[in-house]
């Protein structure tokens, strides 16, 4: 029996789509899987000879190098403390370092990743993207919003950011320009996406700001 033509075409054609929709989603799978969603915020070793400055959305407060030994809980902060708000965040030192250990929820209140003595985990495939170099890490939602920043700055400078939820899951966002509870832009530390800008800090004047020595 003679077979038309046009059908080993169609097959053809029919295949070659297939093949390339596979290839495409393979290589996007692989490029996701080869992204790491494990690093480490090494830091740099501190003056324990001079004081802190925390800069927890645009409001400061300075400490010296006990407290810090101690372990500083940011929801305790009279300086920034909001009745009821869940900030998991804890900083301490150990060998002159700063150490971080953070749990990092989305908007929708569901924990998107860890923070343990400087090491991120995170889960892709509940945020945009992440940026990060030895000294910053930034999460940023699908509005584009960051979700948790961590900037080290010169000398004893430390800044913290993001949006976190209270009791009644009313959001409030700590950005570089102030503490609000009303939804605005945000500004990022890193530029995006982190695949063309990785590690890439933003203008300066995205960057947090504080007290000259």
């Amino acid at each position: 029996m003679k077979v038309n033509p046009w059908i080993y075409i169609i097959v053809g054609v029919f295949g070659v789509a297939i093949f390339t929709i596979l290839a495409g989603y393979g290589w996007l799978k692989l490029k996701q899987e080869s992204e790491p969603l494990r690093g480490k915020i090494s830091g740099k070793i501190l003056d324990e000879t001079k004081p802190y400055i925390l800069n927890f959305g645009n409001n400061f407060r300075e400490f010296n190098g006990n407290i810090l030994k101690q372990g500083i809980n940011l929801a305790k902060l009279s300086v920034v403390y909001i009745e009821g708000v869940n900030i998991p965040i804890k900083l301490y030192s150990e060998n002159n370092r700063l150490l971080i250990d953070a749990t990092i929820y989305d908007k929708n209140n569901t924990i998107i990743g860890q923070i343990i003595r400087n090491e991120w985990e995170i889960i892709r495939g509940n945020i945009r993207d992440r940026n990060y170099s030895i000294n910053a890490f930034e999460i940023i939602d699908n509005e584009n919003k960051p979700v948790l920043q961590i900037y080290l700055g010169e000398g004893n400078n430390i800044f913290f950011g993001g949006y976190f939820y209270n009791a009644n899951e009313k959001k409030y966002y700590y950005s570089t320009e102030g503490i609000t509870y009303i939804e605005s832009p945000m500004k990022t530390i890193f530029k995006y996406p982190s695949s063309k800008y990785l590690g890439k800090l933003n203008d300066p004047d995205n960057l947090p700001k504080f007290p000259k020595n």
